[in-house]
């Protein structure tokens, strides 16, 4: 009994001394994914994004102004998991096929080892998953600064963007879109904005949040 007890101990001991090492791992260990398509808008996309859920997207490799969000921790678990199923992008993924020119994608990661790859298109299917996720994520951040933009500069461009966002909504698009909460409470509680404007908010905020508790449960 007393050898449990010990053996116990010491494993306790071994844990807590590896659990600094572990949380810095998952500070350091990132997923990255790019898109270079010129004469697109954007024609340049980054998303990063480190296990804890950190993320930033950026539209220009020197964007001074990133948009800084998190992604729930399921989404940001099954995006490490897809990484590892490709082996953190160690093998090829491009097809090889002769298709249209879709733009460069390029998934990368860091952590114990890194590893990049570029392609077109890829018949992977993990590699599918993968670019539909950050796909969904990017489109988000998009969403995100048309809506900031109109409310700085553009006030009849609210309601089309509100319009984007609900669509992307109900499409099951948005990921990562939690910083549009205080957007869309500022145009529900400022007179400022059309009455249609503020009610298709005040039903999105809504949708949002119930999506969020029903996440969390």
């Amino acid at each position: 009994m007393k050898q449990r007890v010990v053996e116990f101990i010491v494993a306790l001991f071994f844990a807590i001394l590896m659990l600094p090492s572990a949380l810095a791992q998952q500070d350091t260990e990132r997923v990255t994914y790019s898109k270079v398509f010129p004469g697109s808008n954007p024609d340049f996309q980054l998303v990063t994004l480190i296990r804890t859920g950190e993320a930033t997207y950026k539209q220009t490799e020197d964007d001074p102004d990133p948009v800084n969000f998190r992604i729930p921790d399921k989404v940001s678990a099954q995006i490490f998991d897809l990484a590892k199923e490709l082996a953190y992008f160690a093998a090829p993924l491009e097809s090889g096929l002769k298709i249209a020119k879709m733009g460069d994608k390029t998934f990368r990661y860091e952590g114990a080892e890194t590893h990049s790859q570029t392609f077109n298109y890829s018949t992977d299917l993990n590699a599918q998953k993968l670019l539909e996720l950050f796909e969904k994520i990017a489109e988000s951040q998009r969403l995100f600064l048309r809506l900031e933009y109109s409310l700085r500069f553009d006030r009849l461009g609210v309601n089309d963007a509100l319009i984007a966002i609900d669509s992307a909504r109900h499409r099951d698009r948005l990921i990562g879109a939690d910083h549009l909460l205080p957007l869309l409470d500022q145009i529900i509680n400022s007179k400022r904005y059309m009455n249609i404007s503020r009610n298709r908010a005040d039903a999105i905020a809504r949708g949002m949040r119930q999506s969020i508790g029903q996440g969390a449960q």
